[in-house]
């Protein structure tokens, strides 16, 4: 990242904070407070309504054949192997075993109580179909622990994606010029929202931040294509 203070496509949530503060004409003084509303509306962006959010990560699994959250996770989008130049997404199965087994200070996984136990491959005519089996194996989240149990595969790197708030809290967010307006739609709102003298004009400030939405358009997010690509999948050939 350069380290010039604002780009031609990049600038920062401080500078959102100070245009917002400026544009509902409040005092310097609320800057924190903007601030907090700022970091909040760049994560509800990235994890609901725009494609930057998703990240990629190369994981190994571990010796239970579990990967563990990056530290940016904030939400789970998928996990796969990659295959000829693509990924190829593993199925979720909320049936996989997840318990574990201590064998002195070591987490293991104790067969007898069905941990760690492959799940049975259905065949019909020696034929594999993607729409009863996923060749490429299965996987189920423990979010207490942050971390996914993976079951059935072969391969022992994965690639998972994932949604990132994207903001740094040690240094300086840079946010996509593109979101400038959104973003100070979203605090204009929410300081209405916490306001008990702007609550009668709450509503039209929420329009507002809608219909930015609405000009911030990016198309399909990356959950709505494979949503789209498992519909696909049927037990049939396809020809």
């Amino acid at each position: 990242m350069s380290n010039s203070v604002n780009t031609e496509g990049v600038t920062t949530l401080k500078q959102i904070v100070q245009s917002a503060l400026w544009q509902a004409k409040r005092p310097k003084s609320d800057y924190r407070r903007f601030f907090e509303f700022a970091y909040r509306g760049y994560r509800e962006l990235r994890l609901h309504h725009v494609q930057e959010g998703v990240r990629f990560a190369k994981l190994t699994a571990s010796a239970i054949n579990t990967v563990s959250f990056p530290e940016d996770l904030v939400d789970f989008v998928g996990i796969g192997v990659p295959y000829n130049g693509k990924i190829d997404w593993l199925t979720r199965n909320d049936d996989i075993v997840i318990t574990t087994t201590l064998s002195g200070a070591i987490e293991t996984q104790d067969a007898t109580q069905g941990e760690g136990v492959d799940l049975p491959i259905p065949c019909i005519y020696d034929l594999h179909a993607k729409g009863g089996v996923n060749l490429d194996g299965y996987y189920k989240i423990d979010w207490e622990n942050r971390r996914i149990f993976l079951n059935s595969n072969i391969r022992t790197q994965f690639i998972l994606a994932y949604r990132s708030s994207g903001t740094n809290v040690t240094g300086e967010t840079y946010v996509p010029v593109k979101f400038d307006s959104v973003l100070i739609a979203w605090i204009v709102w929410q300081d209405a929202r916490y306001d008990t003298q702007k609550l009668t004009i709450a509503p039209y400030y929420e329009q507002q931040y809608k219909n930015e939405l609405v000009m911030l358009d990016e198309g399909p997010t990356i959950e709505e294509y494979l949503d789209t690509l498992y519909s696909t999948y049927s037990m049939l050939p396809q020809r």
